[in-house]
């Protein structure tokens, strides 16, 4: 671990990254191995700071690491003081991802050492279904690698390239559909990237004309876009089209969020500028960090603040959580997992639950997590079904 990371980790656990350095630590997250060091990183730091002092001094890590050894030997719970636990529970929990099971006394909490969750309701993976120009459809899933005239290649079901020399005589295009329970990566003959979020679908010519308009429909679903600058493409810009609203770019990054279940179309700029036209006729022109509200109903549009790398941290594998009612997070979750949530206490709908969660990890470790900040009482998972009370 270097002492960039170090600084970075020390950071996150004192609540002071900046938006560049949040930026920076979910980039850094997206390696597997970096996510382990970090999570080990934090593990150990929680331990040291809030539970094994002595005459109120932390212990040292050798002696912190004989203790836990000696506590797990007895099979005995580790006991932390309750004035720490507090304090730093949602960070550990939520974004690490550790499943701890806890139990409270009058003067402590307890959690017992982590245990493997069994699972039933597996995570989302990659994978899509591309619809050709003549209606032919093609799985792309792990293990089948795709390529036709204009595919350069298909990486395990993972990603979906597009040639930027192919040639083609009249407007061909093809479609992607990404079902619940997948995710997919896409990039267009332009050189833009999309990543598409579960239960979504992008039509997409197979070639842009030169100098025209880059034209794409999100026809519905959620999708992330990196747009390949108009400077390297004779000023062309890029469109993208959707029922409720059209969103023009330059050259820039941001999500749409347009799910044919939801009343409003979230549209998250990242960086550059988009200027958004929608039924009521005035251009709307958003700055980073500006998300518009697009109510479907109403057909009226407002624009807010948000944190742009919070809202679309689903294609970095998080979900992140914020402000958001426990429906709201119950659709979002049965998306990724392809399974029904049934809330049967209306009363809990409407509760507002912060946190960030790993997508890389079975459905029953997050609503473990869930249950033990007291959010819900319980669940259970029947067939293609979970109840929530």
């Amino acid at each position: 671990m270097t002492e960039n990371e170090e600084l970075l980790f020390q950071k996150f656990l004192n609540r002071t990254l900046s938006e560049e350095e949040w930026k920076t630590l979910l980039d850094y997250l997206e390696n597997p191995e970096n996510k382990e060091v970090f999570n080990s990183y934090i593990k150990t730091d929680f331990l040291l700071y809030m539970s094994y002092q002595k005459e109120g001094e932390p212990l040292s890590y050798d002696a912190l690491m004989r203790s836990i050894n000696d506590k797990e030997q007895q099979k005995l719970p580790i006991t932390w003081p309750k004035k720490y636990w507090w304090a730093m529970a949602a960070s550990l929990i939520l974004l690490v991802g550790l499943a701890l099971g806890t139990y409270r006394t009058a003067d402590t909490v307890n959690i017992a050492i982590p245990e493997v969750v069994r699972t039933s309701v597996e995570q989302g993976t990659d994978g899509a279904v591309l619809t050709l120009e003549n209606g032919k459809q093609v799985a792309l899933q792990k293990g089948n690698s795709y390529k036709n005239a204009y595919v350069t290649s298909a990486s395990n079901g993972e990603e979906l390239v597009y040639s930027k020399s192919s040639s083609v005589h009249g407007d061909v295009y093809n479609t992607i559909s990404v079902a619940r329970g997948k995710q997919f990566v896409l990039t267009l003959s332009d050189s833009t990237r999309v990543w598409l979020n579960s239960d979504s679908k992008l039509k997409y010519p197979v070639s842009f004309g030169a100098g025209n308009t880059r034209t794409v429909e999100l026809m519905y679903g959620e999708a992330y876009f990196d747009v390949s600058p108009s400077t390297e493409h004779r000023g062309s810009a890029f469109e993208v089209r959707q029922a409720h609203q059209n969103v023009t770019v330059l050259g820039t990054e941001f999500n749409i969020k347009a799910y044919k279940d939801e009343k409003q179309v979230l549209t998250t700029l990242v960086e550059g500028k988009v200027a958004i036209a929608t039924r009521e006729g005035k251009p709307i022109v958003l700055a980073p960090n500006d998300q518009a509200v697009n109510d479907v109903e109403l057909g009226h549009t407002v624009v807010r603040q948000v944190d742009a790398q919070a809202e679309t941290a689903w294609r970095r594998g998080l979900f992140m959580f914020r402000n958001l009612n426990l429906g709201e997070i119950a659709l979002t979750l049965s998306r990724w997992y392809d399974i029904d949530i049934e809330i049967t206490d209306n009363s809990m709908q409407t509760v507002e639950f912060k946190g960030a969660l790993s997508k890389d990890q079975p459905l029953e470790v997050i609503l473990e997590l869930i249950k033990n900040t007291k959010f819900i009482n319980d669940y259970e998972i029947e067939g293609d079904k979970v109840v929530i009370w």
